[in-house]
């Protein structure tokens, strides 16, 4: 189990996070684009977003698959806890989490 930052208030971590991910919030992505993203919070509270591709971006049956468990509408904010140090781990690009975290590439 990775050691946890208790000593800080997670909820403006989570905050900060849900606007990331609502793409309410620029992030910025290696390609230089703004948009939603998949935020990862790590154990030190830090937020490691990963860029969502845009939909034009991915294969017809990729955005498919995506949809049918994510609906593009009504909109949703998921959030799941896993035991996944992806900084210990050394994960930072999307490719390095998505191994880590199973369901990143759902």
């Amino acid at each position: 189990m990775p050691n946890v930052d208790a000593g800080r208030d997670v909820r403006p971590v989570f905050a900060q996070a849900r606007q990331l991910s609502a793409g309410t919030a620029a992030v910025p992505s290696a390609a230089g684009r703004d948009g939603p993203a998949v935020c990862i919070i790590t154990p030190g509270r830090l937020i490691m977003p990963v860029g969502c591709p845009p939909a034009n971006a991915v294969s017809p049956q990729m955005l498919e698959g995506v949809r049918r468990i994510f609906p593009q509408y009504p909109r949703q904010q998921i959030t799941v806890i896993a035991n996944n140090d992806v900084v210990a781990a050394g994960a930072f690009t999307a490719r390095e989490a998505n191994a880590l975290i199973p369901f990143l590439g759902t």
